[in-house]
């Protein structure tokens, strides 16, 4: 009898379901460097902005990586709903595809262009003694004057920008893909919690070293 009820119930629920799940489809594009070449393992994702809408982001159970000639495939993108694809790799700027909306049968996108090349920043830190520094939080935040537009609210934008990792054996952090200007690079021990600004620069590495005071 309660299957009966069920078999007679299904097609009323696929009708509430097709009105309350947003139509998508899949959506192809490539990541490209300024000379033109793919950029292989590069983190993709979707971000919705619906005008006068809070900005939602879809990480895809973790994300999407473009293959070895930088090409990324992103499942049922909502259709007629403006959004974004954030792209980031470790050695670039991260970058954002152009505003799209897709309608039916468009399935391909404009190539992404990571054009500036990240800097890299090196932190060591030591105790008041000058021993290495092991398994502490350090954390570098881009940017902190908040000198960079949000217009288009990413979140991988300059402001936004920010990178975590615990310190090696050695006491040493490394951070990859840093938007060049000013940085802050904070660390956590027991004891107390050190800070640091620098400027990094693209495409060059910047190595600090973070001593403990007590």
């Amino acid at each position: 009898m309660k299957r009966i009820f069920w078999l007679a119930l299904l097609p009323l629920l696929l009708l509430v379901a097709a009105d309350v799940l947003p139509l998508g489809q899949d959506v192809r594009g490539r990541v490209i460097d300024a000379r033109g070449k793919g950029v292989p393992d590069a983190s993709v994702q979707v971000r919705y902005h619906e005008p006068g809408k809070p900005v939602r982001r879809v990480s895809f159970n973790g994300g999407e990586h473009t293959d070895g000639d930088g090409r990324f495939l992103l499942r049922s993108v909502g259709i007629q709903v403006p959004f974004y694809v954030d792209v980031y790799a470790p050695d670039y700027v991260a970058a954002s595809s152009k505003r799209t909306k897709l309608a039916a049968g468009v399935v391909t996108m404009d190539d992404i262009v990571l054009g500036e090349p990240g800097a890299s920043v090196v932190v060591n830190l030591r105790d008041k003694s000058g021993s290495p520094v092991s398994g502490s939080d350090v954390m570098l935040f881009a940017d902190p004057a908040g000198l960079s537009s949000e217009a288009r609210g990413s979140w991988l934008h300059h402001r936004s920008f920010r990178q975590r990792a615990a310190a090696s054996a050695l006491g040493n952090v490394r951070f990859s893909g840093v938007p060049p200007g000013r940085i802050i690079v904070r660390a956590k021990t027991s004891a107390e919690s050190i800070e640091q600004r620098a400027v990094a620069v693209s495409a060059q590495e910047l190595r600090l070293t973070l001593r403990a005071l007590q």
